[in-house]
């Protein structure tokens, strides 16, 4: 991605308007790398880029750029201003993504040590995919909306969340297009989830005596690892020569019988 950023630097003409959407891509990869430096000079210049060619979009993405480096840096007052611009710029321009910037919010908000008002956000946050394109996880509201009960105390409840949060990744984990990229960022996911949830699972079996908690906690955890493991399991298989002889033999067998008797009256075992 800098390699990209780089080539992209040295290519595009002075007063193209994709500067800022150019400062905004190099932001975030700084801000996953933990370049706190890079965060800090890729958005002040793509501000600058935004306002100068209007690019709403841009710009509600470099603050929230900002207001997560502000947050990792416990600067909660600043964080706050720059996420509620993004969500305001989003909300405004009907822009996509108005749900992960909830979600910032409702991080925030638990970073404040204000609960209540991290679980108002993630239900926003959840509502708002009803009209607002987004790009974000599908479970990533449900995820953080348990969070925000589990930390009001509303144990329960949390719980039903983050078993909402394991679905919608399980399902997102089989519709994506194969990619070993998205798919680890899937696995991510429901590793996350899962472990969140079997530790509050866990947490009131022990304090409840509940068998069955203790149970789910263990299931969660086990069909995480599985649902990680089976598909590179399933590309060994297949890549086995063995197996693809065998698989051949069997279809040569299938048509062989279909050509002559035809499917219907003689089926055949797949075993």
């Amino acid at each position: 991605a800098q390699r990209e950023i780089g080539e992209a630097k040295r290519r595009l003409p002075a007063h193209s308007p994709y500067w800022a959407s150019l400062y905004a891509g190099e932001a975030r990869l700084a801000l996953r790398t933990g370049d706190s430096p890079g965060v800090e000079r890729a958005v002040k210049a793509g501000l600058d880029a935004a306002d100068a060619a209007g690019n709403a979009e841009a710009r509600a993405a470099l603050c929230e750029d900002l207001g997560l480096l502000r947050m990792q840096r416990g600067e909660f007052d600043g964080a706050e201003e720059a996420l509620l611009e993004a969500y305001r710029l989003r909300s405004l321009r009907r822009l996509r993504d108005i749900e992960p910037a909830l979600c910032s919010l409702s991080r925030l908000a638990l970073r404040q040590r204000q609960p209540e008002r991290a679980v108002w956000l993630a239900k926003l946050a959840q509502a708002s995919r009803s009209y607002s394109t987004s790009s974000a996880p599908p479970w990533l509201a449900s995820f953080t909306l348990a969070q925000g009960l589990s930390a009001a105390g509303r144990e329960r409840e949390a719980l039903a969340a983050y078993q909402e949060a394991l679905q919608l990744a399980r399902t997102w984990r089989q519709e994506i297009v194969p990619s070993p990229e998205i798919e680890l960022l899937a696995d991510i996911g429901i590793h996350q989830i899962a472990n969140a949830y079997a530790c509050l699972a866990a947490e009131l079996s022990q304090r409840a005596g509940d068998r069955e908690l203790a149970w789910q906690a263990m299931l969660a955890v086990e069909q995480a690892r599985d649902v990680a493991f089976r598909p590179h399991a399933d590309r060994g298989l297949a890549e086995d020569p063995d197996y693809q002889e065998t698989v051949a033999q069997w279809r040569a067998q299938q048509f062989w019988r279909f050509a002559k008797y035809g499917s219907a009256e003689h089926p055949v075992n797949a075993d």
